[in-house]
């Protein structure tokens, strides 16, 4: 068993490494630049800004969220790319000089050009050209703006380019070693330390915003996850010993029917008729409660009871149905198998038959339960908790998406990655445990 368990730790651990690189690439390859809309936030309430004072706060904005490193261990570029020369900090700028470098094959006269404009700013030269004259590719525009210019460097500099015109270095490889000083590297080691970051949208730390959140989903869930084990294993079992009875045929009507029943459908029905006062004003709609000093420890029960009724009843009919099937129909292969027939024979009680024999080896479906549970505990429910206003996982994944804050967006991912794996690891073990039949290499075949 201890042998078994080495092996599976020995997997986790580059599996969980594996983990933490997709989801930082992802990061990086999400749509919409985190600087961009950082910048656009801070510009909206200052006076207009030319493109040296947006490079100026652009570097400021990536020190404090430490974007101004490499991304990577090391990076692989086409020799052309403008980044191989000099570093641009406003991205739309950096994206069109990086064209302009494609097109003209060029990286190095690119560079020399976006250094003579950066030098105009300097010498106050009509700054507002200079400022269109960064956003644009097309040669005849670029030469009108240079025109009303009239800068002796920046032409001569632009003509440079021009004129040495190539498109070989647009195929050749350039690999750059960042080393240790990178974002990922920075990341990583702030994951492993506890340090997710901070929030994009109000700053906050990325731990004490999921640990707020955390608490109402543990709570929801714990709840839903008991309910429906304790309702769910028992009506399972009995269906299964008393196959085809009218019990039987009952329970997997009544239970067929709650999961067929989609949650936001009927999430919604039970905000019209139990929270509105057209029928049956018995619940808060929304949210959690809101609990003072003065009120005493039974009526603290009394609010969050009034208030999560429902999100639990709704978060808990589904998994109650889904594991009763699953109980019953395992449970029947055992009950009809020779071992049992051999029990009965042998006139053991029929509740240790049950519980004792047919139940531990019909519990293999339960294991892989809760290995899928472990992940859906953290993660919550984001129709649920949207709908009935829960301050949980959930509404954070939600409110997370919509304001494009993606530290936190991926921290979650990374998370819920994390128990993902972290599931299937304890449902190895736990199968191992049940039966020490099963080995590692056989669950490679």
């Amino acid at each position: 068993m201890l042998q078994y368990l080495l092996k599976r730790i020995a997997l986790f651990i580059p599996t969980l490494l594996l983990l933490s690189l997709l989801v930082f690439g992802l990061s990086k390859m999400s749509t919409g630049d985190p600087i961009q809309v950082l910048l656009e936030d801070f510009k909206s309430n200052q006076s207009t800004i030319n493109v040296e004072q947006e490079n100026k706060i652009i570097q400021e904005i990536k020190v404090k969220y430490g974007l101004d490193k490499p991304a990577f261990y090391f990076a692989i570029r086409r020799s052309s790319d403008i980044q191989n020369y000099c570093s641009i900090e406003n991205p739309r700028t950096n994206k069109n000089f990086n064209q302009l470098a494609y097109s003209y094959g060029n990286g190095e006269k690119t560079a020399a050009f976006y250094r003579a404009i950066l030098q105009g700013y300097v010498q106050k030269e009509k700054e507002q050209t200079l400022d269109l004259l960064v956003l644009k590719q097309d040669a005849e525009e670029i030469e009108q703006l240079l025109n009303i210019i009239d800068n002796e460097n920046i032409t001569s500099a632009w003509l440079d380019l021009k004129n040495n015109k190539t498109r070989y270095a647009n195929y050749i490889p350039h690999v750059q070693w960042n080393g240790f000083n990178n974002q990922y590297h920075q990341w990583l080691t702030n994951v492993l330390k506890g340090n997710l970051g901070q929030s994009y949208f109000d700053n906050k730390p990325i731990a004490t915003k999921i640990k707020d959140a955390l608490e109402w989903t543990l709570i929801l869930s714990l709840i839903s996850i008991f309910v429906a084990l304790l309702i769910a294993i028992p009506a399972g079992v009995y269906a299964a010993t008393h196959e085809n009875s009218k019990t039987d045929q009952f329970l997997s009507k009544l239970f067929f029917v709650f999961y067929s029943i989609p949650n936001f459908w009927l999430a919604s029905l039970l905000l019209v008729f139990f929270t509105s006062n057209e029928y049956f004003n018995w619940f808060p709609g929304y949210g959690v409660g809101d609990i003072s000093n003065a009120n005493s420890l039974w009526e603290i029960i009394l609010i969050r009871v009034q208030h999560l009724f429902l999100p639990v009843f709704i978060w808990t009919y589904g998994s109650i149905a889904f594991v009763f099937k699953q109980v019953r129909n395992s449970m029947i292969q055992q009950w009809n198998s020779d071992y049992v027939k051999t029990a009965k024979a042998k006139g053991l009680k029929q509740q240790t038959i049950v519980w004792k024999h047919a139940f531990r080896n019909a519990s293999f479906p339960l294991i892989t339960i809760v290995g899928n549970i472990l992940p859906a505990i953290f993660s919550g429910s984001f129709i649920i908790e949207y709908i009935f206003s829960i301050p949980g996982m959930g509404m954070l994944t939600i409110q997370a998406f919509n304001t494009r804050d993606y530290p936190v967006l991926f921290s979650i991912i990374l998370i819920m990655g994390f128990l993902t794996v972290l599931g299937l690891l304890i449902t190895d073990v736990l199968y191992a445990w049940n039966d020490p039949r099963i080995k590692l290499k056989k669950s490679f075949n």
